[in-house]
């Protein structure tokens, strides 16, 4: 009798997890798959965003949303950005947080919708965006009638990792200074995670950005009065003789950075807004988030989260 050995090598291979997002209401075969866009986290760092909003601006199924940095286009809603699936509105878009809604934010948008204020979500903590680009409603409720978008966290991260940025404007020298830092650790069956990214952005005024700016929005309300009647003044900054109908300027007119229009009797003093509206205002942005992950028995997983935003 003989014996034959055989040498076995065994080599541990990772095994890379697959997450599916299914649902328990009947379909037909016929309904074929959702279209979803994904983001992953190396297309995030190629278009070397700094706010959530940058990467809402390379979605092309997004249209209408409030992400500009100015009053003119934004409103209440300055300091915060949004989602617009399909131009439907940004209460028709819902927004989830790995999987789960968030709280709105405590403004509301030019039309008066409620909206969920995504720049609360660090950068450097996001691990991927998926965009469902077709409504939901049966599934996620009204709010999902112009489609999902769900932001992935790196819960899993484990080390550090730092980031530090910084963009200037050709015009009027406006910067975006960022900084960020994740750190991960991992444990017996958990993990620990927290994050931190900061956002400094000076202003830029709309006579920085083009000087024609500084003489529009001129009001003719500025302390200027009309006399009825003939008067005279004998002394102070209105002393003169005066002729009946004749339009009187604010005396500080030009002091008070206004400008003199001419009438047909006189002139009146004119508020330049021009110069007092921002292209871009000065904001202080300050998102943190820290997540505790653990496997329990019986298969059963512990998430903690804690996300917080800061604007000033």
């Amino acid at each position: 009798m003989r014996f034959h050995f055989l040498q076995v090598t065994l080599v541990a291979q990772e095994v890379e997890e697959v997450v599916i997002t299914g649902s328990y209401i009947k379909s037909s075969p016929t309904d074929g798959a959702s279209p979803v866009e994904i983001i992953g986290r190396d297309e995030i760092d190629n278009l070397n965003a700094t706010t959530i909003a940058d990467i809402t601006a390379n979605i092309a199924v997004n249209s209408g949303s409030e992400n500009n940095s100015d009053s003119f286009t934004q409103g209440s809603t300055q300091g915060t950005s949004n989602i617009n699936l399909r131009g439907l509105g940004l209460s028709s878009t819902l927004v989830l947080v790995d999987g789960k809604r968030h709280t709105l934010a405590g403004n509301t948008a030019n039309d008066g919708s409620v909206f969920v204020n995504t720049s609360s979500i660090p950068v450097i903590a996001l691990d991927r965006v998926e965009v469902l680009k077709k409504g939901a409603a049966s599934i996620y409720g009204s709010d999902a009638v112009a489609g999902v978008v769900n932001y992935i966290l790196r819960k899993d991260f484990t080390g550090l990792e730092v980031e530090v940025s910084s963009q200037e404007a050709d015009i009027g020298g406006q910067t975006d200074d960022r900084f960020g830092v994740i750190w991960g650790v991992d444990g017996d069956n958990s993990n620990f995670v927290v994050a931190l990214s900061q956002l400094n952005r000076s202003p830029m005024s709309g006579a920085e950005f083009d000087p024609s700016l500084a003489q529009l929005g001129i009001s003719g309300l500025g302390n200027s009065f009309l006399l009825f009647g003939p008067s005279t003044v004998e002394s102070g900054p209105y002393a003169g003789t005066y002729t009946p109908f004749q339009n009187v300027p604010d005396a500080n007119c030009v002091e008070n950075k206004g400008i003199l229009i001419p009438q047909a009797s006189g002139s009146r003093c004119g508020f330049v807004y021009g110069p007092r509206f921002n292209v871009v205002n000065d904001e202080d942005h300050m998102s943190n988030f820290a997540s505790f992950t653990s496997e329990l028995e019986n298969g059963v997983t512990l998430i903690l989260m804690l996300p917080k935003q800061i604007l000033m």
